[in-house]
């Protein structure tokens, strides 16, 4: 009897270990849920394969913009985004054209169609609101002086 009473005692460790190794599974998985809802999800494109072959034309074009040294902020005022657009001394550009458009990250993929206006304050404004909180995704592009810099910002409504 002493035997079988070993051989029982010798795996009374396996359902813990077994429900520890579930409750490590769940952990990972709430992570990567966590992380995955915080990122960006990035665009879908109907073109994956065409898209891959012109990467290194994706990647000289981002140097190209780069090189201009014009760094975009954006922020919201009152439900309705401002962009500041410095450029590499940190003056304002005064003459550039922003054409934008306002998308929700999650959810409803409807575009708003943004247009902004240099205020005398050097941020540009523009009238359309977002009504919805939350975050939005604005698509910018910022053309000055026969260059332009295509870019995404993200902004939260309150």
């Amino acid at each position: 009897m002493s035997g079988a009473r070993d051989a029982k005692n010798s795996w009374a460790w396996f359902p813990y270990a077994a429900i520890g190794a579930l409750g490590f599974v769940v952990l990972v998985n709430i992570g990567l849920i966590y992380a995955a809802l915080r990122s960006n999800p990035g665009v879908a494109v109907s073109n994956d394969f065409g898209t891959s072959n012109r990467y290194d034309s994706v990647l000289d074009l981002a140097a190209k913009q780069a090189a201009l040294g014009w760094n975009m902020e954006a922020s919201v005022q009152q439900h309705s985004p401002a962009l500041r657009l410095t450029g590499p001394d940190g003056s304002v550009l005064r003459h550039a054209v922003v054409t934008a458009t306002a998308l929700r990250p999650l959810g409803s993929l409807q575009a708003t169609p943004l247009n902004f206006v240099l205020g005398d304050d050097g941020l540009y404004h523009t009238t359309s609101t977002l009504d919805a909180p939350g975050q939005w995704e604005l698509r910018l592009i910022v053309t000055m002086g026969g260059e332009s810099v295509t870019t995404t910002r993200r902004i939260v409504v309150k």
